[in-house]
């Protein structure tokens, strides 16, 4: 039998997130989805669901991206 290890992180801290590279999960009205790409993908669908748009990045996500 295989073993499988594993961490579960929970947090909405946006830094830790992109700086692990992980698969993120939102759980959200009793259920866990997998998000389908990374986290600016996540942060887009979520954003088009509220009917907002990004302008610019904030300002985690311009360091995360220098990195």
């Amino acid at each position: 039998m295989e073993s499988i290890n594993c961490v579960i992180i929970v947090t909405h801290d946006e830094r830790l997130i992109r700086e692990t590279e992980c698969t993120l999960w939102v759980i959200e009205d009793r259920n866990i989805n997998e998000v389908d790409g990374d986290f600016d993908d996540y942060r887009r669908e979520l954003l088009d669901s509220l009917g907002e748009v990004i302008n610019s990045p904030s300002i985690a996500a311009n360091l995360a991206n220098k990195q």
